[in-house]
């Protein structure tokens, strides 16, 4: 494992071991070894689409998988600023790149398929790497760059739709992974969000205030 995969997974586990701490619901932090070359490339012949340099480096170099999941327990509650946070929640992996390509392809063709109109506009140019438990996605904004940021797309008339998070992949887990990857869905996520950049924010007043709840050193 490299120093950048350790220190997010040792950021990962620091807040999930808080949560266990507290009688919350907690799986290891899982990886998987580095896929090869050649099994990106299929895989970016199966969605047409190059992926964004960070995430294919570390895919390639890194780990194919990085599987998080904890669950707060009922009680105590969390900070009032922080009540709609209940999990920790995500599957970055080469193996679901398709299935979550053809979730926002089929979201586009169902429901979504004005690149003119504001709402579903959102949907296109975008190359979706992550399921949200409800339905939602999470994309990189393939318009911008070839190592584009990474943007949330809700299928409801969310809060976090359209919303930057970072600006790249390795940005995300950089700003992400000190929090413990709380979410994916955006309400659970935003409360972290920095005001004047709207990406999320990692030593933020919410995010000491996580952490101090949680009984982690800040």
């Amino acid at each position: 494992m490299s120093q950048q995969l350790d220190t997010w997974c040792s950021q990962i586990d620091r807040v999930a071991g808080a949560v266990r701490r507290l009688g919350g619901k907690v799986e290891a932090t899982r990886t998987e070894p580095p896929a090869s070359q050649q099994s990106i490339k299929e895989v970016e012949q199966a969605i047409s689409c190059l992926l964004p340099r960070s995430f294919r480096r570390f895919l390639n170099l890194e780990a194919s998988c990085l599987k998080v999941f904890w669950f707060l327990p009922d009680e105590p509650k969390p900070p009032r600023e922080l009540r709609g946070l209940f999990c920790g929640a995500c599957e970055l992996s080469l193996q679901m790149l398709q299935s979550c390509e053809s979730s926002r392809l089929s979201w586009i063709k169902n429901c979504f398929p004005n690149p003119d109109n504001p709402y579903d506009g959102v949907w296109h140019d975008k190359l979706a790497f992550a399921e949200v438990g409800n339905g939602d996605l999470l994309a990189f904004d393939t318009a911008v760059s070839d190592d584009g940021p990474i943007v949330y797309l809700s299928h409801d008339d969310g809060d976090g739709h359209g919303k930057r998070m970072a600006d790249n992949f390795v940005d995300l887990m950089e700003r992400w992974s000190p929090l413990g990857c709380p979410g994916s869905e955006d309400w659970q996520w935003i409360p972290f969000c920095d005001t004047s950049s709207g990406l999320i924010d990692p030593n933020g007043p919410n995010a000491d205030r996580w952490r101090q709840w949680l009984g982690i050193p800040t």
